[in-house]
């Protein structure tokens, strides 16, 4: 089983530790010329370098999840809460998504996906101009929704079995750490068993 687990008093959130260190521009000792820091730079504000655990963990943390696959895969099965959007028409998909998304992380079959950084951009985008979003991520190269599927099944659920899709009430679950070694939570993770038991936590 897995079987390490540590609580804190208060949630931690790993994700947003990991996205700020992410935008830090210069390390201390690599300080920028004045003319270096004033150009303009054409590289992308977001990052396309999380994992399964990343996922995991902005779904415990309350980040907003977008599927950006096809309607159809989103249909067959997606993570609890994600919320779908066509990146084809981004304008017209978007209508039902909340008015402000500060943290948003996104999922795509990175290795079949059709869809190029241009759009993935525009996107982000959108988000900031229309959404409010300060962070903005996605999944790496190697993502696929089958591989995080099957560590975290119980977060998947799919329209064709006419599962009720609560968006506000989140399943609570610690943070992972080390994956099915170390998971980081508070005094209320450690009261929901059946949490625990989904995560094959023993001890």
């Amino acid at each position: 089983g897995r079987f390490s687990v540590s609580f804190s008093m208060l949630p931690a959130d790993t994700s947003a530790a990991e996205e700020k260190k992410c935008e830090t521009p210069n390390s201390p000792n690599t300080a920028s010329s004045p003319k270096e820091s004033t150009a303009p730079s054409s590289a992308p504000k977001w990052r396309k370098d999380k994992n399964n655990k990343d996922l995991f963990n902005a779904y415990v943390n309350g980040v907003f999840i977008i599927d950006l696959r096809s309607f159809r895969q989103y249909e067959r099965g997606h993570i609890h809460t994600a919320l779908h959007v066509d990146l084809n028409q981004i304008e017209k998909s978007s209508k039902s998504l909340p008015s402000e998304m500060r943290q948003i992380i996104c999922y795509d079959e990175n290795e079949k996906t059709s869809h190029s950084d241009a759009q993935y951009d525009q996107f982000y985008k959108f988000c900031v101009a229309h959404k409010n979003c300060q962070r903005f991520s996605l999944t790496d190269d190697e993502f696929s929704y089958s591989r995080f599927e099957q560590p975290y099944g119980f977060l998947c659920q799919s329209l064709h079995k006419h599962q009720p899709e609560t968006k506000a009430d989140r399943k609570k679950f610690p943070n992972v750490i080390i994956a099915d070694k170390l998971y980081l939570g508070d005094l209320w993770n450690r009261a929901q068993t059946q949490c625990l038991k989904e995560l094959q936590i023993t001890h």
